[in-house]
């Protein structure tokens, strides 16, 4: 039986698939090619500006529903006297209704877009929150003032024969008046 020859390789073996190089390339600098590069350009460019003008759309729409929905939960603190418990109710509300809505939006430009929108937004809300919550603190102070006073005023009332029950009563009553100007800074 005759001998079948073999081949052995030298080199090692790979995966990369050989490169076929031509002599034959578009110039870019001249000739037909190179004058539907500008166009080619400008549609991009149209492109680029159409897609960034949906997403700040997209955004803005969205930013206006998160806003309808925070204006609602603006007006629940409102007569919230006590601050920090009113920032902190709102705050809640708030990061709730801007992951809900944030999980829903599926481009991340726009999403993105929305949270900067959003961001810009909630400093003001905390300001106008603060504020609310400063009226309701006075408004709940002169009532409670007001009240007290009444109640001293009533008692004083009641005990006109009796002149040392009368006599604390007054000095309450004064009392009272120089606390409450005091805690106004008035």
């Amino acid at each position: 039986m005759p001998k079948i020859p073999t081949f052995t390789a030298q080199t090692r073996m790979t995966a990369d698939v050989a490169d076929i190089k031509t002599q034959y390339q578009a110039p870019l600098d001249g000739g037909p090619v190179a004058q539907l590069v500008p166009a080619i350009q400008k549609l991009n460019d149209y492109y680029v500006a159409q897609q960034d003008l949906t997403e700040k759309i997209e955004a803005k729409k969205e930013t206006f529903i998160i806003k309808g929905e925070a204006d609602k939960f603006l007006k629940q603190e409102e007569n919230n006297f006590n601050e920090t418990n009113a920032i902190q109710n709102f705050s809640n509300k708030w990061e709730q209704l801007t992951k809900q809505k944030l999980n829903g939006v599926s481009n991340a430009g726009v999403r993105n877009r929305i949270k900067q929108n959003l961001d810009l937004e909630y400093g003001d809300y905390i300001y106008n929150i603060k504020k609310q919550s400063f009226k309701a603190l006075e408004a709940e102070s002169i009532s409670s003032y007001n009240t007290e006073q009444n109640t001293l005023a009533a008692k004083y009332q009641t005990y006109k024969d009796n002149p040392i029950i009368k006599a604390q009563t007054k000095a309450r009553m004064l009392d009272n008046a120089s606390d409450y100007v005091n805690s106004m800074k008035l």
